[in-house]
């Protein structure tokens, strides 16, 4: 038997041992079952064990796994048709990868080689990726101080994580002007973001910031990149989460959904004049296999309709969340978008204590990077009987002192 503790680093990071999974619940070695309001880092998006998925995957075990990574496949040429098509017209051209940092590196290599410009702007504690590139883009020093010198970047707080309840548009436009000043210099290729800050704890703002600041990027030649790795496919309650805010990113980056843990696969999608004479290559990107799963998981959005499901019981957990707990003295703020949610609580330990009742309770969950602060983000096929299940149980977590 292999020895674990020596062998699979780090450590510290290993919870339970899940051994079986099955629609929105995790089983362990004990045989406990278990709600996954995780969805196993937001990926799980249709489930585990979707058995139409499956069957697609074992029809194209028999047909053809792995092929010449310089030739295309027409699993790829179906997978493309398919998600070219989420996207605004204006977006045409995917460039094929793996994971989500890959998506993020395509992107920052693309925005230096298209404006010829070697700076990036970016927020404090967001996350982008745990490559060279994609890591320099955000986090904080202490997490970056081991591997500097990194790529040319900068980081403006977030308004809404440094101001939380209390953020005002006066916060908001201070935040802009900053953006202004620096993006004038014409230094930067590229402005890179999510539309909530989804790693940090789920902090949103307003539509208007998003429309202001691509006027600012076009205004001085800089690049908007759009990190929708997390975001997108429906987690939001969009398709897409910059569709909310009605702004129009240049790339556009994808990941979790897209395979759904089926397949690991991801792409960088762009206009064809920024990726025009761009030369990438990726081995295992967009294999058959890969490209044949997302196909069969793309499909499973639209035939159970999640994305529709995402924003009712997003928007119904939210306004439940906030009227039974919202003014629980341990309660600092409730905030989201679709389903992806966060609690921050106003104590560490109050926070540690409910994620312990939950598991409890058979809740299984996780938190932000920073503090005391629970994620809520089930796996969108959740049914609106389970969905209300986990609030209640979440309610009396918090509630029962």
């Amino acid at each position: 038997m292999s020895n674990i503790e020596n062998e699979l680093y780090p450590f510290h990071s290993w919870g339970m041992k899940i051994v079986r999974a099955e629609g929105i619940y995790l089983f362990d070695e004990n045989g406990r079952k278990f709600i996954d309001i995780t969805s196993s880092a937001s990926v799980a998006n249709i489930g585990y064990a979707n058995e139409r998925v499956i069957s697609t995957m074992q029809t194209q075990l028999n047909k053809l796994i792995f092929s010449p990574p310089w030739c295309i496949s027409e699993e790829a040429e179906e997978l493309s048709g398919k998600l070219i098509r989420l996207f605004p017209k204006y977006l045409n051209t995917i460039l094929r990868v793996t994971t989500g940092s890959e998506s993020v590196e395509v992107a920052l290599k693309l925005a230096k080689r298209y404006t010829k410009r070697s700076k990036f702007l970016s927020f404090e504690h967001s996350y982008h990726g745990h490559t060279i590139a994609s890591m320099a883009i955000g986090m904080n020093d202490g997490t970056k101080k081991d591997f500097l010198p990194l790529i040319e970047s900068d980081t403006l707080k977030h308004p809404h994580i440094s101001s939380g309840i209390h953020m005002t548009e006066s916060d908001v436009s201070k935040t802009l002007v900053e953006i202004e000043t620096r993006l004038s210099t014409k230094e930067y290729a590229a402005f890179v973001t999510e539309t909530m800050a989804t790693s940090a704890g789920n902090y949103v703002l307003p539509k208007s910031f998003f429309t202001q600041l691509k006027e600012i990027c076009d205004r001085y030649g800089t690049l908007l990149i759009i990190d929708e790795v997390l975001t997108g496919f429906g987690r939001t309650g969009m398709m897409f989460s910059f569709e909310r805010f009605e702004v129009q990113p240049d790339i556009v980056c994808i990941a979790k959904g897209l395979g759904c843990g089926y397949s690991p696969i991801a792409a960088t999608i762009t206009k064809k004049e920024i990726a025009e004479g761009f030369d990438y290559f990726a081995t295992f990107a967009w294999n058959p296999l890969a490209c044949k799963t997302a196909s069969a998981v793309l499909d499973e959005y639209k035939r159970l309709d999640l994305v529709k499901n995402s924003e009712k019981l997003g928007s119904e957990a939210l306004l439940e969340l906030q009227r039974k707990i919202g003014a629980n003295h341990n309660v600092k703020e409730i905030r989201g978008m679709g389903l992806r949610i966060s609690v921050e609580f106003n104590s560490e330990d109050f926070f540690k204590k409910v994620k312990d009742d939950l598991l409890v309770n058979g809740i299984f969950s996780s938190s932000a990077d920073l503090p005391s602060i629970l994620i809520i983000s089930p796996p969108l096929c959740i049914s609106s009987e389970e969905m209300g299940h986990v609030i209640d149980v979440i309610v009396n977590c918090v509630n029962h002192e």
